[in-house]
């Protein structure tokens, strides 16, 4: 996954609410490099016994920077 991640534009995240035991984890990335254009919160329940959201996150371009007011390059 790390070697890809410079060539992704959009990335689809589970984020869990606590932290749990296991061998695989999303490699770090800058967040200042990413949008969050969306987001939906799951709340724990029977099927899923820990709160999670799902994220998607944009790559900022020069574009999406100047909409914001601020520059990342």
């Amino acid at each position: 996954m790390r070697s890809l991640l410079p060539h992704a534009d959009r990335l689809l995240l589970s984020e869990l609410s606590e932290a749990v035991e296991g061998d695989a984890v999303f490699p770090p990335f800058e967040r200042s490099d990413w949008l969050l254009a969306s987001k939906k919160s799951q709340a724990a329940d029977e099927r899923n016994p820990i709160a999670f959201d799902m994220c998607v996150y944009e790559r900022r371009t020069a574009e999406s920077a100047n909409n914001r007011g601020d520059n990342p390059f």
